[in-house]
């Protein structure tokens, strides 16, 4: 079967597998899930890329913790987060690279700034320069309105804080002009469907945009 380049371009999903390997990624979209700590972030995620047959990002400052802090969240400094920001740009990379059409990202650079300034008081400049520089096609906020569960890395479990948090992030993603959807259910079942819903339209609408532009 002979498939043209402009036919790819037109519809680069539909030719996913006849795309070199090399030029994949410059076609793959990407979808952020952002939330406070115990908003089931990860999970989701992983559901996701599961129902997608595809990649995803994990969250390298968990990593972090544990490999170089011994898993003492409060021994994070001020001079670990661009150490978190480039850990987690290898691991969007990677998955990028690697992803079945679209690759799911778990927590962005914007959450590692709003921890960033929550605990030390100020921003950094180098994560501030990965949150320019990494625009994810869809950016899904997750209410923190489910159960908190404490896993030994989580210090913001009382209403007040997961609140104030929040509303840190919010305020965040508004300074730096990125625009998101807030899922706000508590249910997780619904939380999942409705991003399976988001992601879907997100591909639709970005076949038919292509469709446009080569009609043009």
């Amino acid at each position: 079967m002979n498939i043209s380049g402009r036919q790819i371009r037109q519809d680069p999903f539909l030719y996913w597998d006849y795309i070199p390997t090399e030029v994949k990624p410059f076609f793959v979209r990407t979808v952020a899930i952002l939330g406070g700590e115990s908003s089931g972030k990860s999970t989701l995620v992983n559901k996701l890329a599961n129902i997608f047959n595809t990649t995803s990002a994990w969250e390298y400052g968990r990593d972090y913790v544990f490999s170089h802090l011994g898993g003492d969240e409060m021994a994070l400094q001020y001079s670990d987060y661009d150490k978190i920001a480039l850990g987690q740009a290898q691991y969007v990379d990677f998955a990028v690279k690697y992803a079945n059409k679209v690759a799911f990202i778990d927590t962005d650079f914007v959450t590692t700034q709003a921890f960033c300034k929550k605990y030390e008081g100020r921003e950094h400049p180098f994560v501030q320069a990965l949150i320019d520089e990494y625009r994810f096609d869809l950016v899904i906020l997750l209410e923190n309105n489910t159960p908190w569960v404490a896993d030994g890395l989580r210090s913001l479990g009382n209403p007040k804080d997961r609140k104030v948090f929040q509303h840190l992030l919010e305020e965040m993603l508004r300074a730096n002009n990125i625009e998101y959807v807030h899922v706000e259910s508590s249910d997780y079942d619904e939380r999942f469907l409705r991003c399976v819903e988001l992601v879907k339209q997100l591909l639709a609408a970005d076949a038919s945009r292509l469709l446009g532009v080569a009609a043009v």
